[in-house]
């Protein structure tokens, strides 16, 4: 987990083979990038969370069936355990088929107490396959 402290992007996806591609981009560029699944074994512990992140690239859903709250939820409970509370500012750009739930996410993001406020919250519709 140590390796993790040096990335300034996170990406956070329940499908690896949609973010191997931006991986690879922000790799061509010498950006260090973080992935996660979702998978909580796969999460960073209390106290090895995340900082020094600029930017977060969030999954939208999680593999998470129900209702609008519960996919917004989900995602914010399990970025919450990926990032410290004392990150720097950081940007969030919201990677979905889901657009339409960009508000709740929000909503959530701020009201949770252990997550850092962003400084914005973008979305980018994910390219059809």
């Amino acid at each position: 987990m140590n390796g993790l402290r040096g990335a300034r992007v996170i990406i956070l996806d329940d499908e690896a083979g949609e973010a191997i591609p931006v991986i690879k981009s922000l790799a061509k560029m010498g950006v260090p990038v973080a992935f996660f699944d979702g998978n909580d074994s796969e999460l960073p512990t209390a106290n090895k969370k995340l900082r020094g992140i600029r930017l977060a690239i969030l999954d939208m859903n999680l593999g998470v069936t129900g209702s609008n709250e519960s996919i917004a939820s989900t995602l914010v409970q399990t970025f919450g355990r990926i990032i410290d509370k004392y990150n720097g500012p950081y940007g969030i750009l919201i990677w979905t088929n889901h657009p339409d739930l960009k508000d709740l996410v929000a909503r959530y993001i701020f009201e949770h107490s252990s997550l850092p406020n962003p400084v914005f919250i973008v979305t980018m519709k994910k390219a059809e396959n």
